[in-house]
């Protein structure tokens, strides 16, 4: 099973994500701040860790930063930051290593698609349901 983090301070996104992600198959943790998520990431071992770039607790490229090591998994850095904060945000990302920064999904399928990128394997359900 596939193993992914999510960390994001948006409860009703994570809780979408995670049904989403739970639904296909995969197996997900999350934290609401990054503060934490070097330390729930360090616990689970994810395979995926989809985070959100700009966050309220001031870390924004910190997580991105902290795990971009030779040893990390692939990283799904997201923000839905305004225009000229989005650009720059995505754009640090990938030259701090995050391998598919991205605007938040605007759909199901669209993030599911670029998770399943991500990966580049299939889960062991791929049945998709949302409730």
């Amino acid at each position: 099973m596939n193993t992914t983090l999510l960390v994001d301070d948006d409860d009703a996104l994570i809780n979408m994500l995670r049904r989403v992600l739970t639904g296909a198959g995969y197996d997900v943790q999350s934290t609401p701040n990054a503060e934490q998520s070097p330390l729930v990431y360090a616990e689970y071992q994810p395979d995926l860790l989809v985070a959100d770039l700009v966050m309220p607790d001031g870390e924004r490229l910190r997580l991105t930063i902290h795990l971009s090591l030779p040893d990390r998994q692939v990283i799904v850095a997201m923000t839905e930051g305004g225009r000229g904060i989005k650009r720059t945000c995505l754009f640090v990302a990938r030259e701090l290593g995050a391998d598919y920064p991205i605007e938040k999904p605007r759909s199901v399928q669209e993030f599911l698609s670029i998770v399943r990128s991500a990966i580049k394997t299939e889960p062991a359900s791929s049945a998709t349901t949302i409730a």
